[in-house]
């Protein structure tokens, strides 16, 4: 197997054709200076964080070093997935708000984090509006109170706050949340200049975390990747990895963008590559389709196994991917189907809604899903699985141009908007073409 730096190397060089010895040495040595400032800030974080779990040991009503620490725990989640520190950091916060209930936005930021983290958007929205009651000017905890109405499927809310932050929305602590609402709306393009614009003019200030470019080089590259532009998004990995060479968000997606193009050889590698950063259930998932591609179809079922474990054991309980996952291989469908039944009835959002449709389309209850898979393209969203899940349900359903529709629109927002799908698409659509004349 390469090795992160050799892989990290080549994304620095780039894809098109050979450059000079002394620019591939330049960027070998962009590489290495970037994979060391990762391992200092780690080091440097970590320490900060015996410093304040001393501090923490010594003062049993500190809030402020609490708020901290729990901060600093998340930080270390970000990149590690560790479930023990998203519950560690919400202890911290709740101990702090108990402890300092006025000028305490910092610790009730952190408990909102982690709530989010943990998909407890109902809690997280009663926090943010606690956070935006003892500070109605904070346009900061108006945008967050905002993009949690988005993941719990509040539209008009979300709506109504975001444009009442339209003026300041190139905010450091708003234009984020600003662009999650413009993507899901259908407005990705313009979603990726704000956080290109953002990404630039944070450029131009003084110590800037690499971990805050990196992340915008991962959501930019992601709307890059479901708008079908996998040049775009190659570049965009390529530049977060080179300020953190073994990021695995960076990795996992760069995983995902080589499976869409069938490269399956390349996305296992960084799949594995992303697993020894972080343990993730849908990197196992997309290693289980690697294998079962390359003909290892024990391996695939192992694959498989894990994953289902892994989230079985998260205490964050339902995970979306991971249901649609288990429904396109036929597994766990009444289960899965019961599970989006239940996380419908609190996050009646566009994904929420396309999952509830999907599971009831792999159950044989077309006719009910139906109204779910429509509710789902309701705010417009350009993503096409969306398009694909409701097209599909259309043509059980004897709805030839309605699928027909759908799917045609699956693929003209992204050929390859997800590994098998889109192929399932092309051919439905070629038998649909078939049957009409």
């Amino acid at each position: 197997m390469r090795t992160t730096h050799s892989l990290l190397v080549m994304a620095a060089i780039g894809a098109a054709g050979c450059r000079p010895a002394a620019e591939q040495d330049s960027a070998a040595a962009i590489v290495e200076t970037s994979a060391h400032r990762a391992t200092e800030s780690r080091r440097i974080r970590d320490e900060d964080i015996s410093f304040y779990q001393a501090r923490v040991a010594r003062d049993p009503y500190g809030a402020r070093d609490r708020a901290v620490l729990g901060a600093l725990y998340l930080q270390r989640a970000r990149s590690s997935g560790s479930e023990s520190d998203i519950l560690r950091a919400e202890s911290l916060a709740r101990a702090s708000v108990t402890a300092r209930h006025q000028r305490n936005a910092s610790a009730l930021s952190v408990l909102i984090s982690s709530l989010m983290a943990q998909h407890r958007f109902a809690e997280a929205h009663v926090a943010a509006e606690q956070l935006l009651d003892r500070d109605s000017s904070n346009l900061g905890a108006l945008a967050t109170l905002g993009e949690v109405a988005l993941e719990l499927g509040r539209y008009d809310e979300a709506a109504q706050i975001f444009s009442s932050v339209a003026l300041t929305r190139s905010a450091p602590a708003i234009a984020p949340r600003y662009a999650r609402w413009l993507e899901l709306t259908g407005r990705s393009g313009e979603a990726r200049q704000m956080l290109e614009a953002l990404r630039d003019s944070l450029a131009t200030g003084f110590r800037v975390p690499a971990e805050q470019f990196a992340w915008l080089e991962l959501r930019i590259g992601e709307l890059a990747a479901k708008n079908g532009r996998s040049d775009l998004a190659r570049t965009n990995y390529a530049r977060g990895l080179a300020l953190l060479p073994e990021d695995p968000q960076l990795l996992a997606a760069s995983a995902r963008l080589s499976a869409a193009e069938g490269d399956w050889r390349n996305a296992m590698i960084l799949a594995e590559q992303a697993l020894a950063g972080r343990f993730d259930p849908m990197t196992l998932a997309l290693l289980a389709e690697g294998h079962a591609v390359q003909g290892d179809t024990a391996q695939a079922a192992e694959y498989t196994r894990a994953m289902e474990v892994a989230v079985s054991k998260q205490p964050s309980g339902f995970h979306r991917g991971w249901a649609l996952f288990l429904l396109d291989h036929g597994r766990r469908i009444e289960d899965m189907l019961d599970r989006a039944r239940s996380d419908y009835a609190t996050r009646t959002d566009v994904y929420g809604a396309d999952l509830l449709g999907w599971a009831l389309h792999r159950s044989g209850q077309d006719l009910a899903g139906a109204p779910y898979a429509a509710a789902a393209l309701a705010q417009h969203t350009r993503d096409g699985l969306l398009y694909y899940h409701a097209g599909m349900i259309a043509y059980a359903l004897g709805d030839m141009p309605l699928a027909r529709s759908r799917l045609t629109e699956a693929l003209a927002i992204n050929p390859r908007f997800a590994p098998f799908a889109a192929d399932t698409a092309r051919a439905t659509l070629a038998t649909l073409a078939v049957e009409r004349r």
